[in-house]
């Protein structure tokens, strides 16, 4: 509530109020430039396009929009929207030619791109598949998805397989054994035991960890 009772110049109260006129005519999003048009209303004025941008992002912190510096050229002027584009991808109602494919979230946390391009299509039409780039981009940016480095797949976090902290732990230990891993001043060889109670991990999460561990050139340094 950082925000709360903050006076407003008034032609961003005005700029706000024609954002929602634009919402209610069913424009769920809106490109800069179009953006800096309604701004230029008469009755608004607002011509400093540094100006637009701090109303931009006052707007994204307060959750009236979605707006990131770095994808101008699409801005959510409907939240729900996104949720709605994000559900397209959840749902458990889906097409029965999805089912059996090996690229489906719930056997492994992973989507590929021609995944979500197809649930997309099947179950929401073209409303979402239009803007598919920019949408991935923004689920990117709030985590929805993650990117797999040098794929054309992510990993979707809500759909990964629970799974206890200590187990995953664990297995990581286990797979990084198998590499000369130095442990602040210790090494230990490859096969040798790393107890996970006599060591506290500082790991990064990596993504695939099979293609580090089977790369013979990574020895990686492991903190506590």
């Amino acid at each position: 509530m950082a925000h709360w009772g903050q006076n407003l110049p008034l032609k961003w109260i005005l700029l706000e109020h024609l954002i929602e006129i634009n919402k209610s005519d069913g424009n769920n999003f809106i490109n800069l430039s179009d953006m800096e048009n309604l701004a230029k209303h008469p009755d608004i004025n607002m011509i400093d396009i540094d100006e637009v941008k701090l109303f931009l992002r006052y707007q994204h912190e307060v959750g009236n929009i979605i707006y990131f510096e770095d994808i101008q050229d699409f801005i959510i002027l409907n939240p729900k929207w996104l949720v709605d584009a994000f559900r397209c991808l959840v749902s458990d109602k889906i097409d029965g030619r999805l089912q059996h494919r090996t690229d489906w979230t719930k056997q492994n946390g992973t989507i590929s791109e021609s995944l979500i391009t197809e649930l997309f299509k099947s179950k929401c039409g073209n409303q979402f598949l239009d803007q598919k780039e920019n949408l991935v981009k923004v689920m990117e940016k709030f985590d929805i998805l993650v990117k797999i480095a040098e794929t054309s797949s992510y990993i979707m976090p809500s759909m990964m397989p629970p799974v206890l902290f200590d187990e995953a732990v664990e297995d990581l230990v286990d797979k990084l054994c198998l590499l000369n891993v130095r442990v602040k001043d210790k090494t230990f060889k490859p096969g040798q035991y790393l107890g996970t109670q006599e060591v506290r991990l500082k790991v990064k999460i990596v993504t695939n960890i099979e293609t580090i561990v089977n790369d013979p050139n990574f020895i990686p340094i492991i903190t506590y």
